[in-house]
């Protein structure tokens, strides 16, 4: 459920850590309804003789027992939650800082019970409720600025509890919450967003850009304190998120600051970051400006970017990009062809010799861009090497996982096994090979995805590398829509639910039970929450379980709230707090990749 209304109603709501004071005219909201399984109808999943099932999306006390199917005098069956002493059930609320005062909670109770709403800074309030037997009736709670236990405001997340009254029991056949979100305009996001990317970059080619030695590059080879605006590290040239968000900016608001920096990185990429006389991919030393030759080089990574610039055809860089691809296609066709059939994924940047000790994961990733190089090139051979690749994988392959815990196998093993084969898949349409293997990894997983959806998993921030092979899915096999559909509606609302910290703000975390979880040794990056907003960005548009107004509304909560939380005078924090020693300028990248996503989506860019 849904509904729109003037922020002008919710003038007075706007409170809480992230409340601002109104500087000009009141925009537009968007109330979603963000309790999910509001009326505990959603069929718990199949267990084991003996095993109670869990309620969807609920933290319950004893799962599938505490539901009560009601037969009305029409036929039909509604489900009512039962809690006693002892006995409870609750769910986390999402909310925007600015608007959470707006939010309206309703129940349909029975029973003698509590219906309790706690925000982020621990205030509580308590909706009591006694009825005769035999007797229900339906309790609003808000909105919740005017109610006395959030008079200093309402702080996301939230957290709504069902509990009965001492030694009594208390029936609930509904709750829901309307909850109010910023709902800008698609031009006004697009203009929200171009002026955040243009802080990014100029903060970038202030800062990052290599000036200094014999040869002023077009490399971004510097990192920075956020604070301080110190210099922390120079790194080696090469390529570079930066351009790769300028790149995708571009197609969608051609600037001319933009363009400089983007071509002359081209130049200088082409030009100094593989070998004259070989063609290998090499580095640059910045403060130097010689060429430095690691041990070895991932060669997916260079060959993409190449195969991109081949695409976008803007010359004369495709030209030159093209002949150094073609140059490192020979090479891997006459040395990095193994015995078994797999392809190497490094190779020497001195003399080409093929690296063989880079992880299993890797190797799909330079077959994938061979084959697009193929079809761009018209040359069969490089499909063909790339289809027996993948033969020689699935061989012994197999998917791993469980609902509870779905990952890696979801979000590392798929998301780059099925990555590179909807690439090759979309680049060689009539090879089944390709196709068959990702939809063979995606039957695999949508059931234990479901599940850990909606039962609380362990799910990973970096899940949102899925979505993208899921949109790519439906282009390629429309077939597959409906069942796409339901999942990804069901990932963006479990990701907004637990991808929110106590402070209001989101951060790039796992999560489990639908609370984030900062305590895991899992190499999360737990600040500004680039995986959720690029998820966003990446669904814009498609029609893939979110209306396009629904998605600006989430996208602007999440965005307005990390640089509120996450900005500093120099960039934005990669971690959750600001630390006591450096903080890395990284974070301003990340924030850039999903605004240069976001801002294709809005300008029908895909």
């Amino acid at each position: 459920m849904q509904a729109r209304t003037l922020a002008a109603s919710l003038a007075l709501t706007a409170c809480g850590s992230l409340a601002h004071a109104a500087t000009g005219p009141l925009e537009d909201v968007l109330v979603l309804q963000l309790l999910d399984n509001p009326s505990f109808e959603e069929a718990p999943p199949e267990v084991a003789e003996g095993a109670t099932a869990q309620i969807p999306w609920w933290r319950s006390t004893q799962g599938e027992e505490q539901l009560l199917k009601r037969e009305l005098e029409d036929g039909t069956v509604e489900t009512w939650l039962l809690v006693r002493e002892g006995v409870s059930a609750e769910q986390p609320l999402a909310a925007y800082g600015p608007t959470a005062g707006g939010i309206v909670i309703t129940a349909e109770v029975a029973g003698t019970g509590q219906l309790v709403v706690v925000d982020g800074a621990g205030r509580e309030h308590v909706e009591s409720f006694e009825l005769p037997e035999d007797e229900q009736e339906v309790i609003t709670i808000g909105p919740l600025s005017e109610l006395e236990a959030f008079a200093e405001g309402v702080r996301p997340r939230l957290l709504v509890k069902l509990v009965s009254g001492r030694e009594l029991t208390a029936y609930f056949g509904s709750v829901r919450a309307e909850v109010p979100l910023p709902s800008p305009s698609a031009l006004e996001l697009r203009a929200e967003i171009i002026a955040l990317l243009e802080q990014v970059v100029s903060l970038w080619a202030e800062r990052g850009l290599d000036r200094e030695g014999p040869r002023a590059t077009g490399f971004a080879s510097y990192r920075w304190d956020v604070l301080t605006g110190e210099r922390l590290l120079t790194m080696h040239g090469r390529a570079h998120p930066l351009y790769h968000l300028l790149a995708d900016a571009l197609e969608a608001e051609e600037r001319t600051d933009w363009r400089e920096l983007h071509d002359a990185f081209q130049r200088d990429w082409l030009e100094l970051c593989f070998d004259p006389d070989s063609g290998l991919p090499r580095r640059w030393l910045p403060l130097e400006d010689e060429p430095f030759y690691p041990r070895s080089v991932e060669m997916a990574g260079p060959m993409g970017d190449l195969v991109d610039t081949i695409e976008r055809g803007r010359q004369p860089f495709a030209s030159l990009a093209q002949a150094r691809a073609l140059k490192i296609a020979e090479l891997v066709k006459a040395r990095g062809t193994l015995p078994d059939g797999n392809v190497a994924a490094g190779y020497s940047s001195e003399d080409g010799t093929p690296r063989l000790d880079y992880i299993p994961l890797r190797r799909l990733g330079l077959p994938a861009e061979l084959v697009r190089l193929g079809a761009l090139v018209e040359d069969p051979s490089l499909t063909a090497l790339a289809r027996d690749a993948l033969a020689t994988m699935e061989f012994t392959h197999s998917w791993p996982g469980t609902w509870e815990r779905i990952d890696p196998g979801w979000d590392d093993r798929y998301g780059h096994y099925g990555q590179h084969a909807v690439k090759m898949w979309a680049a060689a349409p009539d090879e089944r090979t390709f196709k068959r293997f990702a939809l063979d990894g995606w039957d695999f997983f949508a059931p234990l995805w479901k599940d850990s959806l909606r039962l609380g998993g362990f799910i990973a921030a970096d899940q949102v590398r899925c979505w993208e092979i899921l949109v790519r899915i439906v282009a390629l096999d429309e077939s597959q829509r409906p069942l796409v559909r339901e999942r990804l509606r069901a990932a963006v609302r479990s990701h907004f639910k637990g991808e929110q910290y106590e402070t209001g703000a989101w951060g790039d975390v796992t999560f489990y039970r639908f609370d984030p979880k900062t305590n895991l040794e899992i190499g999360d990056l737990p600040g500004l929450p680039l995986n959720l907003l690029l998820g966003l960005a990446i669904l814009y548009g498609e029609d893939l379980g979110h209306s396009d107004e629904e998605l600006r509304a989430l996208f602007a909560s999440v965005l307005r709230s990390s640089v509120e939380h996450y900005r500093r005078e120099y960039g934005y924090l990669v971690s959750r707090t600001q630390s006591a020693g450096a903080n890395p300028s990284g974070g301003s990248i990340r924030l850039g990749v999903a605004l240069a996503e976001m801002l294709r989506g809005l300008s029908g860019v895909k």
